[in-house]
């Protein structure tokens, strides 16, 4: 019988914290929503990040475009008013958007390279010795100087820390613009590693 009332006195107290644990997720995303409601969304519209740089908040997603198709998708999105763009190296697309973008601001004088946030990210299958290299060729597929942010596809556990230095020394050499970070994904959040926060969240 007592070990009956110690049972049901757990369950009990489970129960009354898995309650507790809702209603504060929900009074946190509520809070969330309420702050995204009061604010305005638009292709302009930018968020600040924790080094103190600023990056659109709504960007085109090339994935699954190649050749004419990602021209044509990325010239209209321009068009349209994005300026910010997301490729990666296993989209196999960095030159055509690149190109595209660089075609763009040629007729498009009013609009300077530094207005287009351009996002790319390292292949899950490159390694540390190669990321160096691999970071390069994409600074150079995509022709447009620099890549704003660079992110780690698909990153996994401490392989994630050692592309992350990769990618953050390019950063520091100008190549990758000021911003670097991991995909929220299983990794161990990278910034408990080294002295470096990210400049974009991580979960």
């Amino acid at each position: 019988m007592t070990h009956f009332f110690v049972t049901q006195r757990y369950y009990l107290c489970l129960l009354l914290l898995t309650a507790f644990c809702s209603i504060i997720v929900y009074l946190h995303m509520s809070t969330a929503m309420r702050r995204m409601a009061d604010e305005s969304f638009s292709l302009a519209s930018r968020i600040k990040l924790n080094n103190g740089a600023s990056m659109p908040r709504i960007h085109l997603g090339v994935y699954l475009m190649s050749g004419s198709e990602a021209s044509k998708a990325v010239t209209s999105a321009l068009d349209a008013g994005y300026r910010a763009f997301d490729s990666a190296q296993m989209y196999r697309n960095e030159r055509d958007v690149g190109n595209s973008i660089s075609e763009y601001l040629k007729t498009h004088p009013e609009i300077k390279r530094e207005d287009i946030h351009y996002t790319s990210k390292l292949a899950s299958n490159s390694d540390y010795e190669r990321a160096w290299k691999s970071i390069t060729k994409s600074v150079k597929e995509c022709g447009l100087g620099y890549i704003d942010l660079f992110l780690l596809h698909s990153p996994e556990d401490w392989w994630c820390v050692k592309l992350w230095e990769q990618a953050y020394r390019r950063a520091a050499r100008g190549q990758t613009g000021n911003k670097a970070g991991c995909q929220p994904n299983r990794s161990t959040p990278i910034q408990h590693t080294d002295g470096t926060h990210r400049a974009l969240y991580q979960e």
